[in-house]
């Protein structure tokens, strides 16, 4: 079934999908503006380039971000599609397989009992098989569908810490523009915009970094995916047993 591979892909996914925001919108670089009093350039005068600038590399960064997000997705839904594949790759090899010693146990019967327990063995065994399957399928749509709630409700909280962080902000220039329209001493204009910024991005990064509470759930999808897994390989191996004792039973007689 290639879970393994399956468990990596995703489990890279995750960690991508929550160190992306906080590398992207990082206090990487600042604008630097002369605060000169007098004729010289103040950060007042410049205020709005210095808007503009950082309104470019935000922006800028955004879009990166929404590209990995959207290459990451794509990477997870591949992965899934792939495992989908190969398992039914596998399934139609052991088929022709099963059916091959099927024929050679039938060609081993010669009396009537042994004809009909061959049969019974043959309608156990293959009824088992499509019972395991159809529990391993649930079990992998029943993780697939809370994968996607978790990776849903990671992608609100990352949203709503960016639009928090897009308008603190904005609250905080509107707040500099007006400073410096009362004559608000430029330098210290531009302190307060600076620790401003800084703190809201500050408050971006620990949200998005808090990850706590989706790893606690995608442990929770992955342990009961495993037991659901090792259930049903036990109630196939229980069952199974016993059919095969009785095949054995019916042709010492």
């Amino acid at each position: 079934m290639n879970s393994k591979k399956i468990r990596i892909a995703v489990g890279l996914f995750t960690i991508a999908s929550f160190l992306v925001p906080s590398f992207m919108f990082a206090d990487t670089s600042t604008t630097t503006v002369s605060t000169t009093s007098g004729n010289k350039t103040n950060f007042c005068t410049s205020i709005n380039t210095y808007v503009a600038t950082l309104d470019k590399n935000f922006g800028q960064k955004e879009t990166t971000y929404e590209t990995k997000k959207a290459d990451q997705l794509k990477a997870l839904n591949d992965a899934q599609a792939i495992r989908d594949a190969k398992t039914e790759q596998n399934r139609a090899v052991w088929n022709e397989k099963r059916d091959t010693q099927f024929q050679k146990l039938a060609s081993k019967a010669k009396t009537d009992a042994e004809k009909t327990a061959v049969e019974t063995f043959k309608t156990t065994v293959t009824n088992a098989i499509a019972t395991r399957r159809a529990a391993v399928d649930d079990a992998v749509a029943t993780y697939r569908s809370g994968l996607s709630t978790i990776l849903s409700t990671r992608k609100t909280t990352v949203e709503t810490a960016l639009q928090t962080l897009k308008t603190d902000s904005d609250t905080a220039i509107t707040k500099a523009k007006s400073d410096c329209a009362n004559g608000v001493n430029p330098k210290t204009v531009k302190t307060a915009l600076l620790s401003a910024i800084k703190d809201a991005r500050a408050k971006f990064s620990a949200t998005v970094k808090d990850t706590a509470e989706m790893k606690t759930a995608l442990s929770t999808l992955q342990t009961a995916r495993k037991t659901a897994f090792t259930k049903a390989q036990t109630d196939f191996k229980t069952v199974y047993d016993k059919a095969l004792a009785d095949l054995k039973t019916a042709f010492a007689q």
